[in-house]
């Protein structure tokens, strides 16, 4: 049985030195071999040269500490404009990027749907620039937010 918890803190130590954060990770089986997933980012969004060397990087760690007791796929990526933002480190990673919030109101049944631009974050608070007006929106009431993709 492979240790989830073991695999996240070896490949984050592997990964840390090179200034990469580990965004998800994901085991499943493909046919008799493990397939497993590390999604990975950095600041102004994650290159593929940058992916491959962290592919390589998390390769021989496990390889050398044999963690995965049988055939394995790797597969590194960035975890693309679909992932959602759920932690003040992600919306961190996206500064100045625009974003489109489902925000939980106390008065109102339904969550109010923002887009904005992320100006700030700290560890409660999100502030956007929404149309020219800076809101700011706690953490905790947002339901579900994503980047929304610009076309320049």
């Amino acid at each position: 049985m492979i240790d989830k918890v073991e695999l996240e803190k070896v490949i984050q130590g592997v990964l840390a030195p090179l200034a990469i954060e580990v965004v998800g990770i994901t085991i499943g089986c493909h046919g008799k071999s493990t397939q497993l997933c590390v999604y990975i980012d950095e600041p102004g969004g994650i290159s593929i040269d940058r992916c491959s060397q962290a592919s390589r990087q998390i390769a021989d760690a496990l390889n050398r500490l044999d963690l995965i007791p049988s055939h394995y796929d790797l597969q590194v990526s960035s975890p693309g404009t679909d992932w959602p933002l759920r932690e003040a480190r992600d919306y961190r990673r996206h500064l100045n990027r625009k974003v489109k919030l489902d925000y939980s109101r106390v008065d109102e049944e339904k969550p109010q749907s923002v887009v904005g631009r992320i100006i700030e974050v700290d560890d409660q608070l999100l502030t956007l620039d929404v149309e020219g007006q800076v809101n700011n929106f706690e953490l905790a009431k947002i339901v579900k937010a994503k980047i929304v993709v610009e076309f320049k």
